[in-house]
């Protein structure tokens, strides 16, 4: 029998798979790390089809977590809560018994907050500026960082009222 966890991961690598990321990314503020587009590290690759695709990704420091982009470049949400961007996080270790995924992020002196329930797995993520965003996760005694670029909202991702 497959975990919720494992069905999460391979629903959202059908998606994925579905979707092609721009062969090349434009750089990000200062201080976040380049979007990765090539296939997941070896450990993350569960669920997806085929496993070596190329995905848009961006690394935890600690190498525990990553966050895969369903859209890239990654924007401010622009119709308000639950309007922001689709993430998949997948973490390299995930105990027997789930974790709810904590993150809490800063760029400047603008925070957010969100919790996904029963660890890392899908999420919606709205950040209220745009620029670097510091995303400190934890799920369980897990812990890492991870860094992701959001521009501000463009007139395609506003929804006419």
């Amino acid at each position: 029998m497959r975990s919720p966890i494992a069905a999460l991961v391979a629903a959202a690598g059908a998606l994925v798979a579905g979707c092609s990321a721009p062969a090349s990314m434009p750089p990000g503020p200062t201080g976040c790390p380049a979007v990765v587009d090539g296939p997941l590290p070896e450990w993350a690759r569960t669920g997806f089809s085929p496993p070596d695709q190329d995905v848009t990704y961006v690394e935890g420091e600690r190498g525990d977590i990553v966050a895969v982009l369903f859209g890239y470049p990654l924007e401010v949400a622009a119709t308000g809560a639950g309007s922001g961007e689709k993430i998949l996080w997948v973490g390299r270790v995930v105990d027997d018994a789930p974790a709810d995924l904590v993150v809490r992020g800063r760029s400047g002196q603008a925070t957010m907050n969100t919790v996904i329930r029963g660890g890392p797995g899908p999420s919606s993520i709205d950040v209220p500026v745009a620029g670097c965003w510091t995303m400190n996760l934890t799920w369980g005694s897990h812990r890492d960082v991870v860094r992701l670029a959001f521009g501000p909202a463009t007139e395609e991702s506003v929804t006419p009222g």
